[in-house]
């Protein structure tokens, strides 16, 4: 009869060597990698709004989904680039099983029906590869499963409004002026809008190569060191919505153009002369604000000129101005 200690116990493949040792024997089972999917998803290869809710679902054969992680590929060339999923740091983690996500669509989808003087919510489009894989308990991550599609938009329209100039009329404006104008940001139409992202400007000089020049360079160089910073449309104290010089600007003929981008990043593709491109003339400030000093004694005194020499005005005591 053989010795108790003798006998092995196997049990799902791990020997045990009776009371002789403690210490686990043999291998465990490999770990499987879990499994994903796309639950609700736009169908492979179609068009659709820049802002898209997307579902998906996971499990794992011997354990469990710890979480999922997810690329958005932007697809510069029109096609995935493998080099968008490479690399841990590409991947985005998250807990839920959905999302809203906010594609880009930033190009111009027919760039022949752009009227450059025309003021219009043009379409942009873009196509992005969405990826998405799910990651077990013990660290092992499931193949991606993906889905393609071309996001669309409309982009935002912006017109100035301060100083009031119609057309290719030029405004005269002192070395301190403002310019103030309003935005709006159509959605899928022109009736269906929000305010836009943001909000930039530039100020040309137009003396040495005139106004058509200086438009042209606007138009080619949307990268321009003359440009100012995006500021946020909806900024604190209304900065979004208008601009002024910090010193006075020299006297000169200039353009004035803005331009808004929304949070798909469309930017407004043109310059039109009815709306955001201004010619204005700097010119000395002849006229100030106007002081009013009036006493039913002495009668009115009005001055609205810089030049006007200071008015000396001597009263008997206790006469009210």
């Amino acid at each position: 009869m053989r010795s108790l200690t003798a006998v092995i116990i196997s049990l799902f493949g791990v020997s045990l060597m009776g009371c002789a040792s403690d210490q686990l024997q043999g291998t465990l089972p490999a770990n499987r990698p879990p499994v994903v999917w796309l639950g609700i998803a736009p169908p492979e290869g179609s068009v659709v709004s820049y802002r898209v809710h997307i579902f998906w679902d996971g499990n794992d054969p011997d354990g469990d989904v710890a979480f999922f992680e997810y690329v958005i590929a932007d697809n510069e060339t029109g096609t995935f680039d493998p080099a968008d999923t490479t690399g841990a740091d590409k991947w985005s983690r998250i807990s839920a099983k959905d999302s809203v996500f906010i594609f880009s669509a930033d190009v111009v989808a027919d760039s022949s029906v752009t009227n450059r003087d025309d003021m219009e919510a043009y379409e942009f489009k873009r196509t992005h590869t969405f990826f998405v894989r799910a990651v077990d308990d013990r660290g092992l991550r499931s193949a991606p499963v993906y889905r393609s599609f071309t996001a669309r938009n409309l982009s935002p329209i912006i017109s100035i409004l301060v100083p009031n100039i119609i057309g290719l009329n030029v405004a005269l404006v002192p070395p301190i002026m403002t310019f103030r104008w309003v935005a709006t940001d159509p959605i899928v139409s022109r009736e269906n809008t929000q305010d836009p992202d943001s909000v930039r400007s530039i100020l040309i000089n137009t003396q040495s190569v005139g106004f058509e020049g200086a438009a042209r360079y606007i138009r080619e160089n949307p990268d321009a060191a003359e440009w100012g910073k995006w500021v946020a449309y909806n900024a604190p104290g209304d900065s979004g919505r208008f601009w002024h010089p910090k010193k006075p600007v020299p006297l000169a003929s200039y353009i004035f153009a803005v331009q808004a981008k929304d949070e798909a990043g469309a930017v407004t593709p043109v310059f039109d002369p009815a709306h955001n491109l201004k010619r204005i003339r700097v010119l000395d400030r002849r006229t100030g604000p106007v002081l009013i000093l009036s006493n039913k004694f002495l009668g009115r005194i009005v001055t609205s000129s810089p030049d006007l020499a200071p008015a000396v005005l001597d009263l008997p005591s206790g006469v009210p101005l």
